[in-house]
Parts: C-alpha cells; sequence; structure tokens
C-alpha cells in the first residue's frame, strides 16, 4: 500500500513535457488547453506521463537511472511507442528532476504493463478534453481528481 503522504507528494508535484522546446506543465486534477493541443499532434486521445527512474521511489544513483534510461527507450522503440521527454520535481524544483517521458497512446494495458515493469509507484493518465489523473499502481486505482 503507498502512504497517503506519498501520495499527496505525488499529486502536488511538478510534471513538465518538452513540446518541441516549449514546456508544458501537467498538473493532476487540471484541463490543459495545451496537453488537447499535443495530443491533436499526434492524432490520439490518451498519453501517460511516466519516469523510468526512482523504482517505487527508492532515490537510485545518477548512473543506475540513466541505465535504466537506456532500457526504457528500447522498450519504447521496439514497441513503437511515440513519446516526448519532460520531468518531474516539486513546485520549487528543490528535488533532483526526473527525466520522463509522455507516451503517447491508447494501449493502457501495455503502459501499465510498461510501469509496472520498471516499478513505479503511480503515472499520470492525460486524456483530450478531461483532466489529469494519478493512476496508482498499487492495485492499479486512480485517484480521485476531484481530490487534487
Amino acid at each position: 500500500m503507498i502512504d497517503s503522504e506519498l501520495i499527496e507528494r505525488y499529486t502536488v508535484a511538478k510534471y513538465i513535457v518538452d513540446n518541441n522546446g516549449m514546456p508544458v506543465r501537467l498538473r493532476v486534477g487540471a484541463l490543459n488547453i495545451e496537453v488537447d493541443n499535443i495530443l491533436a499532434q499526434y492524432e490520439a486521445t490518451t498519453a501517460y506521463f511516466i519516469t523510468p527512474e526512482n523504482p517505487f521511489s527508492q532515490e537510485l544513483t545518477e548512473e543506475e537511472n540513466r541505465l535504466r534510461h537506456e532500457r526504457f527507450i528500447t522498450v519504447l522503440t521496439k514497441s513503437n511507442f511515440t513519446y516526448l521527454t519532460g520531468y518531474g520535481t516539486n513546485e520549487d524544483e528543490s528535488w533532483t528532476k526526473e527525466n520522463s517521458y509522455l507516451v503517447i497512446s491508447s494501449d493502457v494495458s501495455a503502459v501499465h504493463t510498461l510501469a509496472a515493469n520498471f516499478g513505479q509507484n503511480g503515472i499520470l493518465k492525460v486524456e483530450n478534453g478531461k483532466p489529469v489523473s494519478l493512476l496508482l499502481l498499487d492495485g492499479m486505482s486512480y485517484l480521485d481528481s476531484t481530490l487534487a
């Protein structure tokens, strides 16, 4: 079970997607027209924001995380996923930035498996015209976006 303090940290974290050099902010529970525009660019309705870093919120070394990124990119490429890069941190960016990816896909099962295989407690779901939601992989449940 993921403790409530960790869930709160995920909920209020700062998530940034690099859209051709323009940063786009994802906020749990918030709609974002820029995110909808990204999805439209790729003729998609759904995407997921995932990091391969620091599995189960346990901080790894820079080298360990670098190797995880290499494996992650290999999986994304072999699976023909389209993705944009980004990062996650806290509001004042005092946490080390976790390099992350906006994986554009409607294959929810494949994305959940990807995140679980890289030991992630949670990922963000971005859906056209809907608020960003936090998916907790412990039990595969969505956090109610109205709580954010």
